[in-house]
C-alpha cells in the first residue's frame, strides 16, 4: 500500500512538473528532439487546437524573446530533469529493496525533494521572465491558459485516482 501511494505521489510530481516546464519549450519540437515527447502548452491552447502563442497575438519581437528566454533555460533544465529521473529511479529501486536501511531512503528523499525544488525554481524563474515579455492582457490569457490546463489535468488525476480505488 505504501508502495502504491507512494510511487502514485510521484508519477503526480512527475506529471505537475512536466505540466509547468511545458512552457520553457520551444514551439518547434522537430529542433529538439529531446523535449519532443513532453507537453507543450505554449503550442497547445485549452482546446488543442489553437495555440497559446497564436491567441496571445505575440508580436514577432516578443516571440524571438521568449525563444531567447527558453534557450537560456534549456540546458540547466535538461540537466536537472536528467538528475531527477535518475533520483526517483533510485528511490525506486532502494523502495523495492527489502533491505534498504529508513536512513537510505530518508536520505535519497532528501535528494529528491532538492532537485524537485530545484526544477520548480528554473520553472519559476523562466515563467516570471517569460511573462515579463507579455501585456498585462496577454499576461491575463495566459494565466488564464494556466489555469485551465491545471483544472483539466486535476480533473484527469482524480479520474484515474477513482478508478484505481474501485
Amino acid at each position: 500500500m505504501f508502495q502504491r501511494n507512494f510511487l502514485l505521489a510521484i508519477a503526480t510530481v512527475l506529471t505537475l512538473s512536466s505540466a509547468s516546464m511545458a512552457i520553457a519549450e520551444p514551439t518547434n519540437l522537430a529542433d529538439n528532439p529531446t523535449v519532443s515527447n513532453q507537453p507543450n502548452l505554449i503550442a497547445r491552447g485549452g482546446n488543442g487546437k489553437d495555440s497559446l502563442l497564436n491567441s496571445l497575438n505575440l508580436s514577432v519581437t516578443q516571440k524571438a524573446e521568449i525563444q531567447t528566454i527558453r534557450a537560456a533555460y534549456q540546458g540547466q533544465m535538461s540537466t536537472k530533469k536528467t538528475a531527477m529521473s535518475q533520483a526517483y529511479g533510485t528511490m525506486k529501486t532502494l523502495i523495492s529493496n527489502g533491505s534498504t536501511s529508513r536512513s537510505q531512503l530518508e536520505s535519497q528523499h532528501r535528494t529528491v525533494a532538492t532537485l524537485r525544488r530545484e526544477m520548480a525554481d528554473l520553472q519559476f524563474q523562466q515563467m516570471m521572465d517569460i511573462r515579463d515579455v507579455l501585456t498585462p492582457a496577454q499576461r491575463e490569457e495566459m494565466a488564464q491558459h494556466m489555469n485551465q490546463a491545471k483544472e483539466n489535468l486535476r480533473k484527469r488525476l482524480g479520474d484515474r485516482l477513482n478508478e484505481a480505488n474501485r
